[in-house]
């Protein structure tokens, strides 16, 4: 009878310790797909606010080329120009 005790008592410790191993290795795996999601979640975030910056700014950004390309026409035209007048 206390042998049936004790070994019933093993089988339980075993049966709970198999239980807790097993739960432990679900959740170490639970943890890592988690850590994998929000890294991906983190960089689709940070990719969507850039795309929202750069389609807020971007009206702007081809008006600013746009003006610094006719600086840049006006100042090589100077330059031409005085390099036409210089020695007359």
């Amino acid at each position: 009878m206390e042998f049936h005790s004790f070994e019933r008592k093993f089988e339980e410790c075993i049966s709970q310790s198999a239980v807790q191993t097993k739960f432990a290795q679900h959740t170490a795996n639970g943890k890592l797909i988690n850590s994998d999601v929000r890294c991906i979640m983190e960089d689709v975030l940070s990719r969507a606010v850039e795309h929202r910056y750069s389609l807020k700014f971007q009206p702007h950004l081809n008006i600013m080329q746009s003006t610094a390309n006719k600086l840049n026409l006006v100042c090589y035209q100077i330059g031409q120009f005085s390099k036409g007048t210089e020695f007359k």
